[in-house]
């Protein structure tokens, strides 16, 4: 900011001295404003006529005008004093800030400064009566004017310029922001993509990992399915071995139930031997007492009669100890018959809990399945939004490089306005 003020400080010096303005001339133009000042609002109500003319300012000057015309006066008063120190060239270059700021272009107030030195020259022309003070009065009086008008209209450019390199700053931090962040999107958007192809592939390398995982599970659901088969087929003739067993155990007890049946047979014939072996021995106590040839004969028979009796007793013995023998192995028979049917029970019970364990398991196993081609195919899914996502990283990490080259090409063209800028001001 100082070395732009001591910039328009020398400005407006050369100005001063190539207009010939110095403190010399300062009773003329205090004669001038004395001349002019009682007739001012006449000059001050046109100079606002014309400025109003602009479309964008008559509303504006319209309801500001008696505040705009006293703050007009003073600078008048002012510059007629000849005051173009510091104080002279701060109001000057805020005014010229307003008037870019309202958007009051330097054609407009020129015009208006146009109008006004007319009407003061001829207020001037008319209060002098000699030729050589009219004509030194009226220098005087254009010569300021002139002085201030240029000097306004220059501290309007000078305010657009200061604008324009503010504008230049702004587009440059802007163009650098941009640049900077297009490059760092750019370096994230890579990472992005790096980031899908690692995930693309670690979505193949699970798609491959279940895939697998379907296979074995398939080989497995076979197996099961087997066993289950194999368990059922042991279920049924686990159940075929029971009626068997318990087939077994009937026809154990009709051997029991014969062998006690022929018990009592023998039991009959051993009584029936005894009484032959009674029957014999009286036949041979008869015979004996025989003296005849017929009681020798019936004493022969007697005699065979009792050694077939005692032979039928053997015999009844020996049955009847066959006969317990069998009764025991019968028994025996029946107690291991049912022991074995309980144990082929026992044996059906676990082989049916594991058919129905296998039966769900080979369900489970068709679920399973289901499951990992339901996943399997998520997985392809999510191959194919990665491959997406990648593609689409790479177009636009290739467009903020792009963004990112413009950016800096913005900020190059700034700098280059701004040294040129720089070489126009020196």
């Amino acid at each position: 900011m100082t070395a732009i003020t001591m910039t328009v400080e020398a400005e407006l010096e050369e100005r001063l001295r190539f207009l010939g303005l110095s403190q010399s001339g300062k009773p003329v133009a205090q004669k001038v404003w004395q001349i002019i000042e009682p007739k001012l609002d006449g000059v001050l109500q046109a100079f606002y006529e014309e400025i109003a003319r602009a479309a964008t300012m008559s509303k504006l000057v319209e309801n500001r005008v008696d505040y705009l015309k006293k703050r007009q006066r003073d600078h008048w008063a002012s510059i007629f004093a000849m005051e173009f120190g510091p104080s002279y060239i701060e109001r000057v270059t805020r005014v010229g800030n307003a008037h870019l700021k309202i958007g009051l272009d330097p054609s407009s107030s020129s015009a208006a400064y146009g109008v006004a030195l007319c009407l003061m020259q001829g207020i001037v022309h008319d209060a002098f009566r000699m030729p050589g003070a009219r004509r030194e009065a009226l220098n005087m009086l254009t010569r300021i004017l002139f002085l201030d008008m240029t000097f306004s209209v220059g501290a309007y450019f000078d305010a657009m310029k200061r604008r324009q390199l503010e504008q230049f700053a702004g587009t440059e931090r802007t163009a650098t922001e941009v640049a900077r962040a297009a490059q760092e999107a750019a370096t994230a958007i890579t990472q992005i993509s790096d980031g899908a192809q690692v995930q693309i592939q670690v979505i193949r390398d699970v798609g491959h990992a279940l895939g697998e995982t379907r296979e074995t599970t398939n080989q497995i659901a076979t197996v099961v399915q087997t066993a289950a088969k194999q368990s059922s087929e042991n279920v049924d003739a686990v159940s075929l071995g029971q009626d068997r067993m318990r087939e077994l155990g009937r026809m154990m007890d009709m051997i029991k139930t014969n062998s006690a049946k022929i018990g009592k047979l023998a039991e009959y014939a051993e009584r029936i031997a005894e009484q032959t072996t009674l029957l014999a021995v009286n036949a041979a106590i008869q015979a004996s007492k025989a003296t005849s040839r017929e009681g020798a004969g019936f004493s022969v028979v007697a005699a065979e009669v009792g050694k077939l009796a005692d032979q039928s007793n053997t015999s009844v013995q020996d049955i009847t100890e066959i006969v317990k023998e069998a009764q025991r192995v019968a028994d025996q028979g029946i107690a291991v018959a049912n022991a074995l049917e309980r144990d082929i029970g026992a044996l059906g019970d676990r082989s049916k809990a594991i058919r129905d364990l296998m039966v769900d398991v080979s369900r489970n196993m068709d679920t399973q399945q289901r499951n990992v081609g339901s996943v399997s195919k998520s997985m392809e899914s999510l191959g194919e939004i990665g491959l997406a996502s990648s593609t689409a990283a790479e177009e636009i990490a290739a467009t903020m490089v792009d963004l990112s080259r413009m950016a800096s090409g913005t900020l190059r063209d700034v700098q280059e306005l701004r040294q040129r800028e720089g070489s126009e001001r020196s």
